[in-house]
């Protein structure tokens, strides 16, 4: 009995693109019994259909996962589309009236919305900062999974991009006193007024007066991006150098951005994406100091990036084991 041979059980994309390939040569399927008689498989159209409904559903995942492979280090911001349709076309098979499809999809689903529910606010904040999508793309995205309660959902993503945005204007305000400090300063107005000087409490308040302006300024940076119009679409856009362009514009906002773009959305490199082999850590690898791992893993970056010129011989690090 002959019957056709996976590709390499522990990848599912060869699966997949076996499958596909399948499809496609469905008519040759029926030559096979003439040409050899050992050829025992027969398909029917019901199985068939079964093949291409499955096609389907793995396309959405191989798509998504192609992004990790394709480009080298893919920014944040390309996530979140691909997450939110996975996630609607995930639900759309777990109930459908197919009961393989089905009986294949649920299981996936219930660990896809563990994933979702973990990174679906960080990845929205981070198609924000595409200036081709912004909010717009985060609200039509919700309306269409959330229907009636996806005002709730968006509003969580605005206050938390504004909140976060807050967190990088902190550390640039001047100086202002903080609880601690207020009898001190108390005391030090008091003693100015005992002097006669009024120059102190007018240098107080222009101190004031440029702290509240700059603080305005720095919170309607966010609002001003958000507010102007979408960048047009283009197949090749490099939102790390449009960010550069416009950091004199936006000089807190595009550091936050760069900050939330450079954000791993997967823990696998390329190499792994597609594996089906569970992997453990053996007991030399876990044990390692963070630091150890961090250099290791930067230094194997470096050596496989071919834009890098490096030579080996005067790039010695010293790594504290």
């Amino acid at each position: 009995m002959v019957e056709l041979s996976i590709d390499d059980q522990n990848k599912w994309d060869t699966v997949y693109r076996m499958l596909v390939a399948a499809c496609e040569l469905k008519q040759v399927f029926d030559c096979f019994d003439a040409s050899d008689p050992d050829y025992r498989m027969t398909l029917t159209m019901d199985d068939w259909q079964q093949v291409e409904t499955l096609c389907v559903y793995l396309k959405y995942l191989y798509d998504a996962a192609n992004i990790l492979t394709v480009q080298p280090y893919a920014t944040t911001n390309l996530f979140f589309p691909q997450v939110s349709k996975l996630l609607v076309e995930l639900t759309n098979a777990a109930f459908s009236q197919d009961p393989l499809c089905s009986s294949l999809i649920m299981p996936l689903k219930e660990k896809f919305e563990q994933y979702w529910m973990e990174s679906w606010f960080m990845l929205a904040v981070a198609v924000a900062m595409d200036p081709r999508c912004k909010m717009k793309l985060v609200e039509s995205t919700f309306v269409h999974l959330f229907g009636d309660k996806a005002e709730s959902w968006i509003r969580i993503v605005g206050d938390g991009l504004h909140g976060l945005f807050d967190d990088y204007v902190k550390p640039v305000l001047p100086y202002t006193a903080t609880n601690g400090d207020e009898g001190n300063g108390a005391m030090i107005k008091t003693e100015s007024f005992e002097e006669g000087s009024i120059e102190a409490a007018l240098s107080e308040f222009d101190i004031y007066i440029s702290d509240l302006i700059g603080n305005q300024q720095w919170k309607t940076e966010l609002t001003e991006y958000l507010e102007e119009p979408l960048e047009p679409i283009v197949q090749k856009f490099d939102i790390l150098n449009w960010w550069r362009v416009n950091g004199l514009k936006y000089p807190i906002l595009s550091r936050m951005a760069s900050d939330i773009l450079s954000i791993s959305a997967s823990t696998l490199s390329a190499n792994f994406v597609f594996d089906t082999e569970i992997r453990k850590m053996d007991s030399y690898r876990s044990s390692l100091d963070s630091l150890t791992l961090e250099a290791l893993i930067c230094t194997k970056d470096w050596f496989q990036d071919k834009s890098l010129p490096i030579d080996v011989s005067n790039a010695l690090v010293k790594v504290d084991c």
